[in-house]
């Protein structure tokens, strides 16, 4: 009986899920993380953003952070004067453990 061996196609749609679920989970990062950030202005909450996975040595690489908005980090992790709301770290421990399923659903599986 013949095998038919498929390995570089695997490889490839594995890789291709791997990539949709990681900019998945980093998009679901952000609604949660948006609604934890401190409100005065929106500069802070609409600075908020995810960007599209890149493909590193190791697999995939995606972001989620606050972009362009230089006190963002001192509202994420607090001062001396100030404690810090961690809605970032918080959204990230809500979505990032999410990955592995995300995976497997856009395998189809």
């Amino acid at each position: 009986m013949p095998l038919t061996w498929r390995g570089n196609e695997l490889k490839l749609r594995t890789s291709e899920a791997a990539r949709r679920a990681v900019d998945q989970t980093t998009a679901a990062t952000v609604a949660p993380a948006k609604a934890r950030a401190r409100r005065r202005t929106g500069l802070l909450q609409g600075s908020i953003q995810f960007r599209p996975a890149v493909r590193t040595p190791g697999g995939w690489r995606g972001e989620v952070g606050s972009y362009n908005v230089h006190y963002a980090i001192w509202q994420e992790i607090g001062t001396r004067f100030m404690s810090g709301t961690h809605y970032l770290t918080r959204a990230a421990d809500e979505e990032f453990p999410k990955l592995s399923q995300r995976i497997r659903a856009n395998m189809g599986m």
